[in-house]
C-alpha cells in the first residue's frame, strides 16, 4: 500500500479485505486488532427481488472454505491499524515528505499517459 499525504489522518470508505490479505496481517501479528474493528464478513454477498426474496447469495471468508477471514473495515481504521503496528516496529519517525526519504519500491503512478514513442504491442518484449 502507498499513501503519499502532507499529514497522516484517517480518510475513505468501506473496504473488503479479502481472504489472502487478512492472512498476511495476521503475520503481522494484527489480527486481534482487525477482529476488533472490524466486521467479519460471512454472507453479505446477495441479491434478493423486488418482493424481498432471496435471488443469490454466495458466502465469504471462513464460511466460503478459507482458512482466514474476510474483513469489511473503514480504510481510515485499517491505515490506523498499520500507522499503529509500523510505529510499534519502527519506533515514533519525524516523517520527512523529501524525495530521498521514500521508500524503496515502486514509485506512485504519475499524472502523465506515456507517449505513443513508449507504447509497446501487447505481443512484443521489451529490448
Amino acid at each position: 500500500m502507498f499513501e503519499s499525504v502532507a499529514e497522516l489522518k484517517p480518510l475513505g470508505v468501506g473496504i473488503n479485505v479479502l481472504p489472502h490479505a487478512v492472512r498476511e496481517l495476521i503475520e503481522l501479528g494484527l489480527h486481534d486488532r482487525l477482529d476488533a474493528s472490524a466486521v467479519r464478513t460471512a454472507g453479505a454477498r446477495a441479491y434478493f427481488s423486488k418482493h424481498g426474496k432471496p435471488i443469490w447469495s454466495e458466502p465469504r471468508g471462513i464460511e466460503a472454505g478459507y482458512k482466514w477471514p474476510q474483513f469489511s473495515i473503514h480504510r481510515g481504521t485499517l491505515q490506523q491499524i498499520l500507522l499503529d503496528a509500523a510505529t510499534e516496529r519502527l519506533g515514533e519517525r519525524e516523517h520527512s515528505h523529501q524525495p530521498s526519504s521514500r521508500p524503496a519500491g515502486p514509485r506512485p503512478p504519475t499524472a502523465s499517459a506515456p507517449t505513443s514513442s513508449t507504447r509497446r504491442p501487447a505481443n512484443r518484449r521489451a529490448p
